[in-house]
């Protein structure tokens, strides 16, 4: 899905895109910029909090206790 966006740029910020896009559309040439905004944005985040390896602790422990070690609860008989 995808939608469309309208936008009004000074002279000289249009005159840089032109120049800086070359042969890309200015469609996907913004796109790029907002998923590079997106992934700076994520790093950013990481970077301010790291993962701890605690938030990942309690689910898998939780998973590990749901684990049958003799496979699926089939009647043992084979009938």
């Amino acid at each position: 899905m995808s939608g469309k966006v309208a936008i009004s740029l000074p002279e000289h910020l249009l005159a840089w895109v032109e120049q800086a896009r070359g042969t890309t559309s200015r469609s996907a040439f913004f796109a790029e910029l907002v998923r590079a905004a997106q992934a700076e944005q994520y790093r950013r985040g990481y970077r301010e909090q790291p993962d701890t390896g605690e938030e990942y602790v309690e689910p898998l422990a939780l998973e590990a206790l749901n684990l049958d070690p003799y496979g699926p609860a089939d009647d043992p008989s084979g009938v």
